[in-house]
Order: structure tokens, then sequence, then C-alpha cells
């Protein structure tokens, strides 16, 4: 179990970059099993998920397939990937996937140039459902 000193630690460097941000920010912790957290930033979701790069770009593909989201753009490495589309009121969409550890992969959705928050959480909430999470 962590010590004291170091849940003490980690809730100061938690606080200290939340207020060091501007504007909307929340977080959700998942649940122990499959564990996720995401919180929407100015205009942008972020999302870390335990899947590897290579399971989330295609999840996110599918996503994007599947809620006829035409794909403009999209590159991959073994590092980052980035996925551009737009949606059917011309609104652009950036996806980008950065491998944070081999099973491990953080997801930024941008919808708009201010942000699409309930449909960013829609477009999250399928890359998820592709991911077999809950």
């Amino acid at each position: 179990m962590p010590s004291r000193r170091s849940k003490i630690f980690r809730i100061m460097l938690l606080s200290t970059s939340l207020l060091s941000l501007n504007g909307c920010v929340w977080l959700l912790a998942g649940a122990a099993g499959g564990a996720s957290a995401y919180g929407y930033v100015r205009g942008a979701y972020t999302s870390a998920e335990d899947a590897t790069i290579n399971e989330t770009w295609n999840a996110t593909v599918n996503a994007l397939k599947e809620l006829k989201i035409p794909i403009q753009s999209k590159n991959k490495d073994g590092l980052i990937a980035v996925v551009n589309a737009v949606t059917a009121d011309d609104k652009n969409v950036k996806i980008t996937l950065s491998r944070v550890s081999s099973d491990t992969t953080s997801i930024k959705i941008r919808i708009g140039v201010f942000g699409d928050k309930m449909r960013t959480r829609q477009l999250l909430d399928t890359i998820r459902e592709h991911l077999g999470v809950e």
C-alpha cells in the first residue's frame, strides 16, 4: 500500500495540475477492473485506455465507420496515430492516439474549433465500445 506521504504528494500534484488549467475540467476514474480515466478540457476529451495503440487504432476507425463520419486522412506509427474526419455539418474531427505504455493508449478527441462536448463524448463512448470497455 502507498504510504500516507505518497498519497498526500499525489493529491497535491493532481490539485496543482488541475488549478493550473484554465477552463472547464472534470475527470472520472473507471472501475478497478477496467481502469480508464477521461476528462474534458478546453474543448477536447482526453482518455487513457487499457489497450494497445493498434487495438485503439482499430476501435477508432471502426467507431468512425459506425457513426458514418468519413475519414479524411489517417497516419500511424508505433508511438502516435492521428485521424482527421469531417462531420455532416462540416465540423473537423481530430483524434490523436498516443502510446503511453505497451498496453495503455491516450486518446484525445476534438470536434470543431471550440469543441462539441456531447458529440465528442458519443464518439469516445463508441470507441470504448469497440475496445470492449463498458
